[in-house]
């Protein structure tokens, strides 16, 4: 058996899967997990660059920048910021960086994941728990796909899920927000309970993508199970 192999767990309403043969792909902000894509900005982190770099002025640059384009208030002047901070204390830093915190994740939220789509498949096989809560409780059947073939061998971006015990933290400071592949990295994060699931994800950008990601049953289907123990 291939080891390129993925599954799909589905319940009966599933079954346009196999009349359309294609897989749809969903939005990330609406997956059954509530507290997926959550993560935290590093506080500690971002103070020790802070302390580090607040003579600099291609920091200090950064820092007005950032904020600006968050929409956190520092109506300041460059001169009138870099003054600030020399004299802001830890306090007032942590006032001004939870600020900055909340207003990434919201433009986080509104931004990279309203622009994402994301196809989620097991490397689990035959798992009792996904047959009973992706399959109507066995009602339902997995299809097997050879990711090694087109079109899924020219997928963009796959990434497998880790399982995590707390959210991820981001460690940046003022000068430089996150990168799209940072923000990628803590995306793919789970609570460590659903590590039954052993999942990968591929991202697509919504602006290139239509909603369904095609398929060719005689190159991708592998094999379709339709219970437990029947394999067609």
């Amino acid at each position: 058996m291939p080891s390129s192999l993925l599954y799909k767990y589905c319940s009966p309403c599933g079954i346009r899967l196999l009349k359309d043969m294609r897989l749809k792909l969903a939005d990330p902000r609406e997956l059954n997990d509530v507290h997926e894509y959550k993560f935290t900005m590093d506080a500690e982190c971002a103070y020790k660059d802070f302390v580090r770099n607040k003579h600099n002025a291609s920091y200090v640059i950064g820092f007005r920048r950032n904020l600006k384009d968050l929409g956190v208030r520092f109506p300041m002047t460059s001169t009138e910021t870099a003054q600030r901070l020399l004299e802001l204390g830890r306090e007032d830093f942590m006032r001004i960086f939870n600020s900055f915190s909340d207003s990434f994740m919201k433009k986080f939220h509104g931004g990279l994941l309203s622009q994402t789509l994301v196809l989620c498949l097991s490397r689990n096989k035959n798992d009792p728990l996904m047959w009973s809560h992706y399959c109507d409780s066995y009602k339902g059947f997995v299809v097997a796909f050879d990711l090694s073939k087109p079109p899924f061998s020219n997928l963009p971006r796959k990434l497998p899920v880790k399982y995590v015990n707390d959210p991820p933290k981001i460690k940046y400071g003022f000068s430089t927000l996150p990168t799209t592949n940072v923000t990628f990295d803590t995306i793919r994060c789970k609570d460590d309970c659903w590590r039954y699931e052993n999942e990968e994800r591929y991202f697509f950008d919504k602006k290139t993508s239509s909603t369904y990601c095609g398929f060719d049953e005689s190159i991708n289907m592998y094999y379709l199970s339709i219970s437990n123990n029947c394999i067609h």
